[in-house]
């Protein structure tokens, strides 16, 4: 669709069935796939800095990932920054939700993270020899996890 105004970097499709893109220029737009003109957000709460990865929670919120290495939770219908996860030290890259609630986010700072989110903490840390570029949650719960040499990291997720 048209509408963009930067590069987009990452994309989901809500429950309702709405695809919501981020950009690199700190924007959420969220598009009605039935041709209306999308609905803007300028997401303040990044500052100037890039949107890197997106997921989305079954209840509908927006977990966006950013260049300043914050994880941060929106309420797409306030536009509202409703909780933010701090502890990568650089870029977080990749984000994924796991069957039970809980979040995994990758940073090029070569952590992947495991987030509660009803207690907004990290419960696990894991390092690797590299950035991490993408995660992907498979059906049996394990966690894949790309990284900057190409490789992958299979992650067998017990807490």
């Amino acid at each position: 669709p048209e509408g963009r105004t930067s590069s987009v970097t990452s994309l989901a499709v809500l429950p309702d069935g709405r695809l919501v893109s981020g950009s690199v220029y700190w924007s959420l737009h969220l598009w009605n796939l039935k041709g209306a003109e999308p609905a803007r957000f300028r997401l303040e709460g990044h500052g100037r800095r890039g949107i890197t990865a997106l997921a989305v929670l079954p209840d509908g919120r927006v977990v966006l990932g950013s260049e300043d290495g914050t994880v941060r939770l929106w309420d797409l219908s306030s536009g509202a920054e409703i909780g933010r996860l701090s502890g990568h030290s650089s870029g977080v890259t990749a984000l994924a939700v796991l069957p039970d609630g809980r979040l995994a986010s990758g940073s090029s700072d070569k952590t992947i993270r495991l987030w509660d989110l009803h207690c907004g903490r990290d419960i696990c840390r894991l390092e690797i020899d590299a950035g991490v570029t993408c995660v992907a949650v498979l059906p049996n719960g394990r966690l894949v996890a790309g990284d900057e040499r190409g490789l992958l990291h299979w992650l067998e997720v017990l807490l």
